[in-house]
């Protein structure tokens, strides 16, 4: 009879602490989304006036048009961070798997990742470790998906890392995952703020005075990600010590039905069928045969 009485009480619960975490929200959305929208939209205003000025010299004005992009850059990334996120927690983003070389993400991450740090001002040891070699092969993976996690963490390393190094490196953890890394000498995250960093809208620092720009949402899109691919991620921080972020996706090797042990196993029983049957002279024009014929059920 208090079965009824307790599931409502649990209910109530859950949909206080819903209604809490909206609030918070919010209150997050009010004190902060606007600060970080009219920072670039300040600055592309006020360097479009100063193209109009009579006086501003070319060079001036490629300076300026230059600064204008980078804040319309910086715009557009909000608003695909927002769009991200919420197709990621309404459940609405799926899983694409495609067979791709590990390295060629890695590698395409870890290029893109450079040219950002020669136009930065800061000055790091940008180091990379792959102990995976080409013989691996294809495995079947999302690749938007890997490539947007490294990216993520890349950037996040390089946030908050302003002297040191940044290392990214991937590795055969063992015979059914794959593990990614990056690792860097910056700030590194306090023992009390290191269970929430993975949480939706939250930062280090708080507040409008806060050292650091973003939103919040970098570290929480990449543990989404990584779930989608069936994959684990995991901090390893300390204040003042860096930080090194980890995360497995499963070893799924994109194998042709051709090349599979299966493949192979059902075609000599099929070769030495038609062996039996036909007799020796007939052996090879009906294993050619056979091995066409298969390939197309396969297929």
């Amino acid at each position: 009879m208090n079965t009824p009485t307790i599931n409502i009480q649990d209910a109530e619960i859950e949909m206080y602490s819903k209604i809490q975490e909206v609030e918070r929200l919010k209150s997050f959305l009010l004190a902060n989304i606007s600060h970080e929208f009219r920072t670039p939209m300040n600055a592309i205003m006020g360097f479009s006036d100063l193209l109009l000025d009579d006086q501003t010299t070319e060079n001036e004005k490629n300076m300026f048009i230059h600064e204008i992009r980078s804040g319309c850059g910086i715009m557009m990334e909000l608003v695909d961070s927002f769009i991200e996120a919420a197709k990621l927690f309404d459940n609405k983003e799926k899983l694409y798997l495609e067979p791709c070389l590990l390295n060629d993400i890695f590698e395409q991450a870890c290029s893109d990742f450079r040219k950002t740090m020669q136009i930065s001002y800061k000055t790091l040891d940008f180091r990379v470790k792959q102990d995976v070699g080409m013989h691996i092969g294809k495995v079947l993976v999302d690749h938007d998906k890997l490539f947007r996690v490294l990216e993520i963490l890349l950037h996040n390393a390089y946030k908050f890392t302003s002297a040191g190094y940044i290392e990214a490196g991937f590795h055969l953890l063992n015979e059914k995952e794959f593990e990614f890394y990056v690792e860097d000498s910056g700030i590194g995250i306090s023992e009390e703020k290191r269970n929430e960093v993975f949480d939706l809208f939250i930062q280090a620092e708080k507040g409008l005075n806060r050292p650091f720009n973003g939103l919040g949402l970098g570290l929480s899109v990449a543990q989404k990600l990584v779930a989608l691919m069936n994959g684990q991620i995991q901090i390893q921080t300390a204040h003042a010590k860096g930080t090194r972020i980890s995360f497995s996706i499963p070893y799924r090797n994109a194998v042709e039905p051709y090349n599979s042990f299966e493949y192979k196993k059902a075609l000599s029983r099929f070769t030495s069928r038609k062996a039996s049957n036909h007799g020796v002279n007939a052996r090879g024009k009906n294993s050619r045969n056979g091995i066409i014929n298969h390939k197309s059920r396969i297929a």
